[in-house]
C-alpha cells in the first residue's frame, strides 16, 4: 500500500506510525496531542502539507519513503 495525498492523516498514522517523524519534521507537532490526533481524520495529506507550507508531492514522497525505505 502506498500513501497518496487524498488519504486522511488519521488513517496514515494508524496504518504507519513511523510516518509521525516525517509529519513532525514539517512542523506538524500538534499531532502529539490527542485532540489534534483525533482531528487528523478530517485532514488529508495534501491539506496537511499546505497548512505547514510544504509541497504535497514531496510530503507524499517522504511518507512513502518512511514506510517503504529503499523499496520505492
Amino acid at each position: 500500500m502506498r500513501i497518496n495525498e487524498d488519504m486522511d492523516l488519521e488513517k496514515v498514522i494508524d496504518l504507519f506510525p513511523e510516518t509521525l517523524k516525517v509529519l513532525y519534521g514539517i512542523g506538524y507537532t500538534d499531532l502529539e496531542t490527542p485532540v489534534m490526533r483525533h482531528a487528523a481524520k478530517i485532514i488529508s495529506v495534501k491539506q496537511a502539507a499546505m497548512l505547514m507550507g510544504a509541497e504535497p508531492e514531496k510530503l507524499v514522497e517522504d511518507l512513502n519513503q518512511a514506510i517503504m525505505g529503499d523499496q520505492i
